[in-house]
């Protein structure tokens, strides 16, 4: 029986297309291809998710290395989490838990940015807890990122739904016991919490 909802954060809650992002500021082309790879796919991201280094250390190792960029990465490190926005499944969070369900979150996500957007988006204040991998030290798909989720709220695998977008994060929770669901669009979401009697 169903009892907890955990939800992803980043293209489940809340927006994340860094490109569409970069291509409003700089156009499509060579500069958008070479600052989405410097920065949103470069080490340093994975190393701010983990929090084995600060927004200012990764902004500053990354124009020692890339200085022709200086100027681009100082902004975009800036401001990049203005582009975290609700998406329509931020909508279901109160009603699932008018229906008595206990809501999570376990997300891969920077210290700085996690700040900023749970001060900014209310719907966070429903959320009985959950994990966000800067905090921990621990990255999804890795084990134990769930089990420190289980183990902190002292919840059980098989009575708890696992939402998240990305196929690698679903299977690792489904081999620790969740239940799941793929999130590929808003539609399928509801279909999926209305057949578990959830929505």
């Amino acid at each position: 029986m169903i009892k907890n909802i955990v939800f992803d954060i980043g293209e489940v809650l809340l927006s994340f297309r860094p490109r569409d992002y970069l291509q409003e500021k700089y156009g499509p082309g060579e500069k958008t291809d070479r600052l989405e790879g410097i920065i949103f796919q470069g080490k340093y991201w994975e190393q701010l998710d983990r929090g084995i280094i600060t927004s200012e250390e990764a902004k500053s190792q990354l124009k020692k290395e890339f200085t022709q960029y200086s100027k681009e990465i100082e902004d975009i490190l800036e401001d990049w989490p203005q582009i975290l926005k609700p998406l329509p499944a931020s909508d279901l969070i109160k009603p699932i838990k008018q229906k008595g369900f206990i809501l999570f979150f376990l997300s891969n996500f920077h210290i700085r940015a996690w700040q900023i957007v749970r001060e900014k988006f209310d719907f966070f204040s429903v959320f009985q807890g959950g994990v966000i991998s800067a905090e921990e030290g621990l990255l999804k798909p890795e084990e134990e990122i769930y089990l420190k989720l289980l183990d902190t709220f002292s919840l059980k695998a098989e009575e708890s739904l696992f939402i998240d977008d990305r196929p690698e994060n679903i299977e690792a929770a489904e081999k620790i016991g969740f239940s799941t669901h793929r999130y590929l669009e808003i539609k399928g979401l509801k279909k999926e919490l209305q057949k578990k009697d959830i929505l």
